[in-house]
């Protein structure tokens, strides 16, 4: 293999993971934001919970990449979040949308599991700070 192939390979592998750890920071810091300004207790506590079964499982870090899913990651997080009930039934992409909307974050982010699971990190981190 040509020595300038493989620089070539390494840079793009670089500049992908330089790209996947900003991602996530920043859904980091989002998720933190969510959490610390409008997020509601349940939806916290229904998010650790499921990071901490995921976590068990040794799944959590790819809980939002949804390979053979019909689901983005950002719709993904919201149906974690909100639950569903017999009542009014599993959230949809709408609701979906309207939440990513109001939290202000771009369709862009919202599909990029690293943001997504930075977000959904940030979250459960700040619950929990503040669960005791």
């Amino acid at each position: 293999m040509d020595n300038s192939y493989v620089k070539m390979i390494e840079r793009l592998r670089d500049s992908k993971q330089s790209s996947q750890t900003e991602a996530y920071a920043d859904g980091q810091n989002c998720g933190r934001k969510w959490a610390a300004e409008t997020a509601e207790w349940i939806e916290l506590k229904r998010l650790s919970d499921v990071r901490d079964e995921q976590r068990r499982r040794n799944q959590w870090d790819e809980f939002f990449d949804g390979i053979g899913s019909a689901w983005s990651a950002g719709a993904t997080f919201h149906h974690l979040i909100m639950g569903g009930d017999d009542v009014y039934g599993g959230p949809d992409r709408l609701e979906s949308a309207e939440f990513w909307e109001f939290v202000g974050i771009p369709e862009e982010q919202q599909c990029d599991s690293r943001f997504v699971l930075g977000f959904a990190d940030g979250a459960a981190e700040f619950y929990d700070s503040v669960e005791g």
